[in-house]
């Protein structure tokens, strides 16, 4: 296995991994890529005309699955990244133009960024910083987008119901991300809700501009409203951030899941009227059912109600100011409880199933 060694100068300022040379050979990175799209021939991703790129990407791949394992991200394309659309700024033009952050201090402040950056996403400030380090070179592009700028700048109705509806919406493309390799919590689907509950408001706001900035999305519409309602008929609107946590999905969505939620649930309703049976037949108000993982379930009572014990209590410790009891129906329930941890388990199971479930349906096309 040959390995390249890296320049000083790079291992020093990066922190770099090495990976074997083969892994850029262009049968490698062919057959990789092949399995991945699920195709048996490239051409149609231009592999003939970017071969280089391809043998890139190859690599790439290799060490993602190397890192990654069973958390692999999922790909739908490849697509070729072309210079020649763009000029090309060094890094040393940009610096001194200060277009991204100043020449002295290196803050955003004071640079082209922050004079015009009024964004109101992320994945909006993302874009502006990538036109502003990219500028355009073809003039129809350029055209195009100072067109919709235009547009924009002189009604102002639409630009402000424009800018209301995307400051609700969420980073959709890394909330996209960590749902493609699994990575997402509850939490996540609620904010994909959200932001994708927002774009046929956008939509209708846009429609009537000559420059239809959003074009490209209109036909998803039925589709993204399909999403929004699996998302909402299947997750709770304030769920916990781990899933281990639980009350995560609604009700009759799964009826398996159902069945060991109404386990669990029973078995805390039981104790609860075990208690207050327990009270009424001794009449002692200050009774409580306890836990701990020698006796499992117990009854404690203070010393001043000794005297007020039922038949059929079973002394199991004595501590400085009460005495804990069994009982023969507290002992037959014990089984129960024991089963509880196993029935969390099952839903924990149950709900990464149908969280999986979401995300196919999501990343499906």
């Amino acid at each position: 296995m040959k390995l390249v060694n890296l320049p000083d100068e790079i291992t020093k300022k990066y922190n770099c991994s090495k990976i074997p040379s083969s892994v850029f050979e262009t049968s490698f990175a062919e057959n990789n890529l092949k399995q991945v799209f699920k195709t048996k021939s490239l051409e149609s991703f231009g592999f003939s005309k970017y071969k280089l790129g391809f043998r890139a990407a190859g690599a790439l791949l290799a060490y993602v699955w190397e890192m990654q394992k069973e958390n692999m991200p999922k790909f739908d394309r490849i697509e070729a990244y072309e210079l020649s659309e763009y000029m090309i700024l060094d890094a040393s033009t940009r610096k001194n133009l200060e277009l991204v952050e100043t020449l002295r201090e290196k803050n955003k402040y004071g640079s082209l960024l922050w004079a015009i950056d009024r964004t109101k996403t992320n994945m909006g400030a993302r874009l502006l910083k990538n036109w502003i380090c990219q500028p355009l070179k073809d003039v129809n592009d350029i055209l195009s987008r100072q067109n919709s700028v235009t547009e924009l700048v002189s009604n102002e109705q639409v630009r402000y119901e424009l800018g209301d509806a995307l400051e609700k919406i969420y980073d959709i493309q890394r909330l996209a991300t960590r749902m493609s390799n699994g990575s997402a919590s509850p939490k996540d689907f609620v904010g994909l809700k959200i932001s994708l509950s927002m774009l046929p408001q956008i939509l209708d706001v846009t429609e009537n501009l000559n420059y239809d900035m959003f074009a490209s999305i209109r036909e998803y519409r039925e589709e993204i409203s399909d999403y929004v309602n699996l998302i909402e008929n299947t997750i709770v609107d304030n769920p916990p951030i781990h899933l281990k946590e639980g009350g995560i999905i609604k009700e009759s969505v799964n009826g398996e899941l159902d069945y060991f939620r109404d386990l669990l649930t029973g078995g805390e309703q039981w104790l609860k009227n075990f208690e207050e049976t327990e009270k009424e037949r001794s009449g002692i108000k200050s009774l409580k059912i306890g836990y701990n993982k020698v006796f499992g379930y117990y009854i404690e009572i203070s010393n001043s109600y000794l005297n007020q014990i039922p038949e059929g209590y079973i002394r199991k410790q004595t501590l400085t100011g009460a005495e804990r009891f069994i009982t023969d129906e507290l002992k037959s329930m014990r089984m129960m409880f024991y089963l509880q941890n196993s029935n969390q388990q099952n839903l924990n199971i149950r709900c990464s199933l149908i969280l999986e479930n979401i995300q196919k349906n999501l990343f499906q096309k």
